[in-house]
Order: C-alpha cells, then structure tokens, then sequence
C-alpha cells in the first residue's frame, strides 16, 4: 500500500488473504471503531490475529476489535535500540518504561508496561499514568480519541501537576458549540466515577480536532503540554 486508508486496509486483506496483520494503536482504534468489515460485506475471516507495537494499545481497544470484528490482538513490546529483542540482556537495560512482571495461569511470567516515567503526572506525591487514564475514557461513547496529560495548577495551595484530558469527539455525538462544555463536564464526571481521588481530571477535558502523533503512532505528549492546546480547560 503506498497509502493507508481503512477502506484500502480491508480491501487488500480481503484480496490477499492475510493472516496475520501488524499495525499500530490509531489503525487499530479506527478499525474498532467502524462497521465498514460488517456494512461493507468485506470478508476479513483469514485474519488469524494483529499485533500491535509502536505505542501502548488500550485494553479497549482489544475488547472492541474482538466483540465487533471477532479478531483477536496481541501487544508487543521492543526498541530499535534492541533490535529488537529486550529479554536477552546481562544486567539491566534503562528505557524510560515503567512496568512490573505478573504471574500469568498457563503462561508464566509477563511484563505488564504501565507507562513512561517522564510522562508520569505527579499529583500531590501520587503517580498517574497517563494511559492507564485514556484507556477509561476510550470506554466512553462520546470519546473517539483521547490524550492525558500533566498541567501546572496554581490555584492548589502546593501548586501541584493536574491531569487534564485532550479530547477528539466521536463523529455525531453532541456536535454543536454550545454543547462543548456540558459534554466536557459529562466525560469528567463520568470518569470520576471510575478513578480513584488522586486519578480525577482536575485539569479539565479540552476539545481538539486531532491529535499530535509520530508517523508510528505515538502521542506526542510533550506538545500538548508545551503548546497547552487552546489554555483554560471546558469544564
């Protein structure tokens, strides 16, 4: 393919039979989220399972491929600097990466990657991590993409770092202007619901039409922290 459209995407599954599909997060999450395999009768049954690399995959995003599409995903986990294997080193490799090794029934011992240790927001002497913030908000209906990030909050008496979430809406949900804040305070008090008190997005939910990536699908973090998207949360 010498460009990518999801159309193109199912299409040439289709024509080629593939069986064994390697992509990253955003085409996963675009393919969860449509119907056109179903509503286009585009048969994608020789797929025996993805596998994503590139950027952490949310744990929605495995459930929905799977309850929409039947396809099954695994995640995988290496650097360039690797090449790319990172389980065969003497000693210890610094990456950045923040994880823990859990004990899985029939599998053995896994690595668990939590997050980046400099993308961790730091709330009164509590850790947040960032994806595991996104990967709530993906669950909600009016959340079509989503990036967590750290904000300075001045107001706290410490001056602390509060995490605020950039929002792309799903297509139809609430479209017009003067709904922006009342859906942004309903995704907030949604999530508060589900996180815990260090967790909540007291920096607000911000609207925006796309999301800063690297061609390989990572969020670039850094620019929405450093161009501050538009400044004072909806909330």
């Amino acid at each position: 393919m010498s460009q990518y459209t999801l159309p193109l995407f199912c299409k040439t599954i289709e024509a080629h039979k593939v069986t064994i599909v390697y992509l990253v997060p955003p085409v996963a999450l675009e393919l969860a989220q449509s119907t056109l395999p179903s509503q286009g009768g585009i048969n994608l049954s020789s797929i025996r399972f993805m596998t994503s690399g590139a950027a952490p995959l949310s744990p929605a995003i495995v459930q929905a491929l799977l309850a929409r599409h039947g396809i099954k995903i695994l995640e995988g986990y290496g650097l360039s600097e690797t090449s790319p294997g990172v389980f065969l080193m003497d000693g210890y490799f610094r990456t950045g990466d923040i994880g823990v090794f859990v004990k899985v029934p029939r599998v053995g011992t896994c690595i668990r990657v939590t997050d980046r240790l400099k993308e961790l927001i730091k709330y009164k002497g509590f850790q947040v991590a960032p994806a595991k913030l996104e990967g709530v908000l993906l669950r909600h209906e009016g959340v079509a993409d989503v990036c967590v990030v750290g904000v300075q909050d001045q107001q706290q008496a410490l001056a602390t770092e509060v995490p605020r979430a950039y929002v792309v809406k799903a297509p139809g949900w609430k479209e017009g202007e003067e709904e922006r804040v009342v859906a942004a305070d309903e995704i907030r008090r949604w999530s508060d619901k589900k996180l815990a008190n260090h967790k909540k997005l007291r920096g607000g939910v911000v609207f925006v039409d796309s999301l800063p990536r690297t061609p390989s699908g990572k969020l670039l973090r850094r620019v929405l922290r450093d161009t501050n998207f538009g400044g004072k949360a909806k909330l």
